[in-house]
């Protein structure tokens, strides 16, 4: 009683085999007279698995990729011309800058910067142990990814802003040194 189908099996095998080697649901949908929603579901039906979104090492886009290439080079201060350098959209750019600035962020909630063996410089140039520090804030740039402790200073010392170097995060994050336990 259903729908009369529009495509036979000959035609369902092409499509798929299309879609295999690359080609989009959108064009797909196109060349076939059907609705991009039936490509996607016809492709479910014989078992492809499409990749979609940011799975871990599965699919980078343009952008993470351009990254990963080229680690020393800082990004302009322009939506506009990142997506003109890395081939990407505006939008792929404005989630990457999130995306990278959030996952930073997470990562900096699993270090204790207290820890009383660790020594800062400040943007003053003054040396400050972790057990001067009596509270702190983090925040990360979101064009350059560098993550600042914010520190107000025990025994009314006043405030210090501490940068701190790029990889810090990432290599305590990795090794599990100065988190928290």
């Amino acid at each position: 009683m259903g729908r009369e189908r529009k495509l036979d099996d000959t035609q369902v095998a092409s499509l798929t085999e299309a879609f295999r080697k690359g080609n989009k649901s959108v064009n797909l949908a196109r060349e076939y007279g059907i609705s991009k929603r039936t490509v996607q579901r016809i492709v479910k039906a014989q078992g492809i698995i499409r990749k979609r979104g940011r799975r871990k090492h599965e699919y980078y886009s343009r952008l993470a990729t351009y990254v990963s290439l080229h680690p020393d080079e800082s990004f302009p201060r322009s939506l506009r011309k990142i997506a003109e350098r890395t081939e990407s959209s505006i939008g792929a750019v404005k989630a990457y800058l999130y995306r990278r600035r959030k996952d930073t962020k997470a990562a900096c909630q699993n270090v204790d910067f207290k820890n009383p063996r660790w020594k800062y410089v400040d943007t003053k140039g003054r040396t400050i142990p972790a057990k001067a520090i009596a509270d702190y804030t983090v925040t990360v740039e979101s064009w350059t990814n560098v993550v600042r402790l914010n520190c107000v200073l025990k025994a009314g010392a006043g405030r210090a802003y501490i940068r701190l170097p790029k990889d810090l995060i990432a290599r305590l994050s990795s090794t599990g040194s100065g988190g928290l336990q």
